[in-house]
């Protein structure tokens, strides 16, 4: 047996650039629970840094948008199912046996937080992260709390 060290930044540039690669092959639910295990990881070792991981800024901008169209934002429960309803469903038991979710758009958004929390962490993007965000056909898109 041999045991081996490596950083936690190591795996997760490892775990996106799978993630990129199951996204890459149409399998999306993979993709979504590889890049939200490094989403997390990274968003902690980003916070420790003192800096804004992307799940707060997104939280910040959508909040300040439905305040302004509705004069209403999500609490912090409401907005968790939001960004991570769809990852939380795909690694938890769900009570009725199925979860419904736009699964390629959730895999879009969990790759762009994770890559972003990567460049907060590491100081840059993969050459595989790049080249995936160039080639992107869709963009993170998140829903504003209406009254």
């Amino acid at each position: 047996m041999c045991i081996q060290t490596i950083s936690q930044i190591e795996i997760c540039r490892i775990q996106i650039e799978e993630s990129i690669s199951m996204y890459s092959e149409n399998k999306f639910i993979p993709s979504i629970t590889l890049s939200g295990a490094a989403e997390e990881i990274l968003g902690k070792l980003v916070e420790s840094n003192d800096e804004l991981k992307m799940y707060d800024a997104i939280k910040g901008i959508i909040n300040d948008i439905s305040r302004q169209l509705s004069d209403v934002e999500y609490s912090k429960n409401e907005f968790n199912s939001l960004v991570n309803g769809t990852r939380n469903s795909l690694k938890h038991y769900a009570t009725d046996g199925n979860v419904q979710a736009e699964f390629k758009q959730e895999a879009v958004n969990m790759l762009h937080r994770s890559i972003y929390n990567f460049e907060a962490a590491a100081g840059a993007q993969t050459q595989e992260m790049k080249k995936w965000l160039s080639k992107l056909d869709l963009h993170p898109k998140y829903k504003i709390k209406n009254s």
